[in-house]
């Protein structure tokens, strides 16, 4: 079996996104902070991604994020989820956080997205979720 490395597209001050070839998905690598500003920028660039390689899943390694803004959580319901679904984005798998605010707000934009449109799981570590990902 081809075991294809994993490559970075992007990073800012509060992520970065790799293309994991092997697993066909893009991991969002969160770092701590999100100033609204690099939060939506990081989202762009993932947009972005997604279009490019055709991508259908997600990996939002979550573990070291702060909270989403509300405004942002919005942005991210109203604009960019529904622009990622219509790019063909299915499957989302969430590395828990390790902090519970955070963990609150993405819990919420996990209830108010349409589950006939993606697929959220949670996982306590990153080898579940790619395996996962990679059976979706």
């Amino acid at each position: 079996m081809l075991n294809l490395t994993k490559s970075q597209c992007f990073e800012n001050e509060c992520c970065m996104l790799t293309l994991d070839p092997d697993v066909g998905c893009l991991v969002f690598t969160w770092k701590g902070l999100l100033p609204s500003k690099a939060f939506r920028e990081v989202y762009m660039q993932g947009l972005s991604l997604i279009r490019k390689h055709k991508l259908s899943k997600v990996l939002w390694d979550a573990r070291r994020m702060k909270t989403i803004g509300s405004s942002d959580s919005e942005w991210l319901l109203d604009y960019w989820l529904p622009s990622a679904v219509a790019a063909g984005y299915r499957y989302n798998a969430i590395v828990e956080s390790d902090y519970l605010f955070n963990q609150h707000s993405i819990n919420t934009v996990i209830e108010k997205a349409d589950p006939a449109q993606v697929t959220f799981k949670s996982f306590k570590d990153e080898e579940t979720a790619l395996f996962w990902l990679k059976n979706c």
